[in-house]
């Protein structure tokens, strides 16, 4: 049983496997976030959604992964971002097996605290060009030519989250063009990934959700990509894509 990183580092064994409430976790992590990257170096975390989730909801995994937490457990029959996220991670390895930690979460010589501040100096620089769109779906139970727009977004370490989206483009879900052009910072790219979600605008409700993808930056290089669309389960949507021109780089593009 955990009774604190101090007992764990002098008692605890690499085989002991401890299990946290989702809530339990996510305060270790706010309030000793280095204490229990350290832990889950040694030991076995197991983080799972509190009992008050009747309706099968689930809490974000990302702030559990960038801690070192080794099984994130989700309502896996849940339609929702969080099981997208994991859908993300395992995309890495072909969505079988395990992915391995980056080194900052394994490494024993160095330190690392999910909440501090990443030096300025490091991680890269994302330039993303979303080109044009193609086959896009229409909303379900909708027959109307969609009004697309692309958000894209960051997520990862809090410095890191950063969220764009281009201009809408009028009745046309068939060939769409952008052509925009957007600007990321990422200090850790080791835990964060790259999102897309493609919306149809409405001018008197809610935009709908057509289609999503996503990737981990850690495994993004440089060149043209057609993003093959896929549902929030990660089912296919095809022909549906996104064609876009990716640039991985050190220095800022836009100095």
């Amino acid at each position: 049983h955990f009774h604190s990183f101090a007992d764990s580092k002098i008692h605890g064994k690499p085989y002991h496997s401890s299990s946290f409430a989702e809530s339990k976790a996510l305060k270790l992590i706010s309030e000793q976030g280095a204490e229990f990257v350290e832990f889950n170096k040694r030991q076995i975390a197991k983080v799972f959604p509190a009992g008050s989730r009747t309706t099968s909801s689930n809490f974000n995994p990302l702030p559990y992964w960038t801690a070192g937490c080794q099984l994130v457990t989700l309502n896996y029959q849940t339609e929702d971002m969080p099981n997208f996220y994991n859908w993300v991670l395992f995309s890495e390895n072909g969505h079988c097996g395990y992915v391995l930690k980056p080194e900052i979460l394994r490494n024993p010589s160095t330190t690392f605290n999910p909440n501090a501040a990443i030096n300025k100096n490091e991680g890269i620089y994302l330039t993303l060009r979303v080109i044009s769109g193609q086959h896009l779906p229409k909303a379900p139970g909708k027959s109307e030519v969609v009004d697309p727009y692309v958000e894209i977004k960051v997520n990862g370490l809090i410095q890191d989250k950063a969220k764009h989206r281009t201009d809408v483009v009028r009745n046309n879900g068939f060939n769409p063009v952008w052509d925009e052009k957007f600007h990321f910072r990422v200090r850790c790219p080791d835990l964060a990934m790259l999102l897309f979600r493609v919306y149809d605008y409405s001018q008197t409700g809610t935009d709908a959700q057509l289609a999503h993808f996503g990737l981990p930056i850690s495994a993004i290089t440089t060149g043209y990509r057609h993003v093959h669309l896929v549902t929030l389960r990660g089912a296919p949507l095809a022909p549906a894509s996104l064609f876009v021109h990716l640039t991985v780089s050190k220095s800022d593009p836009i100095k």
